[in-house]
């Protein structure tokens, strides 16, 4: 079974694409996160 590049760049493509929405969804929990330690010091 042959291999084409054309296959290959599909996968790598998909993946980025899965990558950057991770990366997305990962960087709005982490910006949550800070927001919410920046309020709960402010209470304190």
């Amino acid at each position: 079974m042959a291999v084409e590049i054309k296959d290959v760049e599909q996968v790598a493509q998909d993946l980025q694409q899965k990558f950057d929405d991770f990366k997305a969804k990962n960087d709005k929990r982490i910006d949550a996160i800070e927001s919410e330690k920046r309020q709960a010091g402010r209470r304190s």
